[in-house]
């Protein structure tokens, strides 16, 4: 699968997209298919490495997500395969940029029916650090339905394809 990483802290210019294995989930975990990606200041302070959480490069960006569940880890009770959810990647607020990622079961709900998966995406992070019940969840992500915080997962990859190679030209025609 493609996925948008940084190996080091640094500018825009560090994002990469790569192939890397499609990850397998383990206990309490879900694998979902994604299909919209929030994009939020966290995104920069996790690629500046300004993060006060500690990472392990190489880092895929990126943690809100709405998508479909692949895979089932053990104990992931409430879920199924085919089921659409939204929530945040995992307590490292991590690995959203791809084709797949892995989600923590507690940290992702079912997505509303009437609820799109960029609407759905746009719910920030902050609202997952607290505790709040599934229909919470879902309340905060249709009044965040309109925002423009969020773009399908389809459109990171070409994006970060286009800064690497914009950058990469920069440094061309700079020596």
């Amino acid at each position: 699968m493609r996925a948008a990483r940084v190996h080091k802290p640094g500018p825009p210019d560090v994002i990469v997209v790569e192939d890397i294995d499609v990850p397998k989930p383990r206990a309490q975990e879900v694998l979902v298919r994604i299909y919209a990606a929030g994009v939020g200041p966290w995104d920069a302070l996790v690629r500046t490495g300004k993060s006060s959480l500690p990472l392990p490069y190489p880092v895929t960006l990126g943690s809100e997500i709405s998508g479909v569940v692949e895979k089932l880890g053990p104990n992931t009770d409430g879920f199924a395969v085919g089921a659409e959810v939204f929530g945040a990647t995992n307590p490292l607020f991590i690995n959203a940029y791809a084709e797949y990622a892995i989600a923590t079961a507690k940290m992702i709900a079912r997505r509303a029916a009437n609820l799109s998966h960029l609407g759905a995406a746009g719910v920030q992070s902050d609202y997952f650090i607290v505790d709040v019940n599934k229909d919470q969840l879902t309340q905060l992500a249709q009044r965040h339905e309109r925002q423009e915080s969020t773009i399908p997962v389809g459109s990171i990859l070409p994006l970060a394809d286009a800064v690497a190679a914009h950058t990469n030209t920069e440094k061309s025609s700079s020596k």
